[in-house]
């Protein structure tokens, strides 16, 4: 065989979920361009035979071979692997992950079972890291590996006191992970532009009720409340919404969802454990979900709605050390551009603040003096952002004045990015 025509000969290439649609035809073509296959499927073996039996018609020795694999599961992922190697003895040239799943209902946010919404990310997006962190600690290195991941285009298109001192006076306003850091800041300021808030916190009850006090102090009544929940819980969401209608009367006019994790490890994809992978993800996507779903059911409609999410300048910048927390925060990106359509109608608008490096505990823990002053350096302003830079952006997404903006990420970062 001349390698102008079968460049790939005898390279070993993974397509996941090439079984049937545009696995099964990146399949066929890799083998016409010389690859030997390993075709993977998790329920229809007979699809997935007969696809193997296309690729081997055309060779005296087989060239392909069919692996059943979830690749939502490592051990699965990895059995892909070992059965390519112990077959075509050679290590993996090119892995093409176009395993994928789609939710036929085509729900609104609002309307998405979280069964739906973790099954979603379970293959498509935990699917994904896991095949890429398989990827990157076993395809051949030297030249000619390739990693190669579907998505889909729809992923750029997002389908579907005197009024002027005090804007927000008696709206009631949850921000959640607000008992430190920038969360606090802004519910702060909340609590200066005349909103009641709902303080709340996951395990320091003490700086929860710290804030508190602190808001409580400059009224005759309280104006604020500390409590506990899990963002990635549903019931522990549904709480928050509950504790601030029963204490304020009323229903919830803005939701600004603040909490998150980020692993201070700032390891590679290939060396970010599973548990610290779905821990980020549990927090900062799943959570947002939960968050935005009660929100959209829940937040007072015909006017002065607003869902805000937190998300970082680091989704636009892709820098390595950060891909689980990047990931998970570019998934928020996406889901509140689509919750501003779906919102039509009811007046709730719904944007992201993607803060750059903010003198925090989460920015600080991990980080070395060396790698601070680098950041620093690379701020035109010379110096990291504070929370307080932060805070009034959000004021401003939260008053009648930011009604024309909607499904918008507000990069807030002194152009560090």
């Amino acid at each position: 065989m001349a390698a102008e025509n079968f460049p790939l000969q005898d390279r070993v290439a993974i397509v996941t979920g090439s079984s049937r649609g545009i696995g099964k035809a990146i399949a066929l073509h890799l083998a016409s361009l010389g690859a030997k296959l390993v075709i993977n499927y998790s329920s229809n073996s007979a699809q997935a035979d007969e696809v193997v039996s296309q690729i081997n018609s055309t060779s005296d020795h087989p060239r392909a071979i069919a692996v059943k694999a979830n690749i939502s599961d490592p051990d699965q992922v990895k059995s892909l692997f070992d059965a390519a190697e112990s077959t075509f003895q050679s290590p993996v040239n090119i892995l093409v992950n176009s395993a994928g799943v789609m939710d036929a209902k085509y729900p609104s946010i609002l309307n998405t079972s979280l069964e739906d919404f973790d099954r979603t990310f379970d293959i498509n997006t935990r699917g994904s890291f896991i095949c890429c962190k398989e990827g990157a600690a076993r395809i051949k290195q030297g030249g000619g590996g390739r990693i190669i991941c579907l998505s889909t285009s729809l992923a750029a298109a997002f389908r579907p006191g005197g009024a002027e001192n005090f804007p927000l006076q008696d709206r009631v306003a949850i921000v959640t992970g607000s008992s430190r850091g920038i969360g606090k800041a802004i519910a702060l300021h909340l609590a200066s532009l005349g909103a009641k808030l709902v303080i709340n916190y996951f395990s320091n009850s003490a700086q929860a009720d710290e804030v508190v006090s602190q808001i409580n102090s400059t009224s005759d009544h309280p104006r604020a409340i500390a409590v506990k929940a899990n963002i990635s819980d549903p019931d522990q969401v549904k709480s928050l919404f509950d504790a601030a209608e029963s204490t304020f009367q009323s229903p919830v006019n803005i939701l600004v969802n603040s909490a998150g994790v980020m692993d201070a490890k700032y390891p590679s994809i290939l060396n970010t454990s599973l548990e610290d992978f779905d821990r980020t993800f549990d927090i900062n996507t799943r959570g947002s979900f939960i968050c935005c779903k009660e929100g959209a059911a829940r937040i007072k409609q015909g006017g002065g709605g607003r869902i805000i999410c937190l998300s970082t300048s680091l989704a636009a910048a892709f820098r390595p050390g950060y891909g689980a927390y990047i990931a998970s925060k570019a998934a928020v990106e996406a889901m509140v551009k689509i919750l501003a359509k779906e919102l039509k109608g009811t007046g709730i608008t719904a944007n992201c603040v993607a803060p750059g490096p903010i003198a925090t505990e989460l920015f600080y823990e991990g980080k070395t003096e060396e790698v601070i002053n680098r950041v620093i350096g690379d701020c035109p302003h010379g110096r990291l952002g504070v929370p307080e830079d932060i805070a009034p952006v959000v004021g401003f997404l939260a008053g009648d004045a930011s009604e024309w903006v909607n499904g918008q990420i507000l990069r807030v970062n002194g152009g560090f990015i």
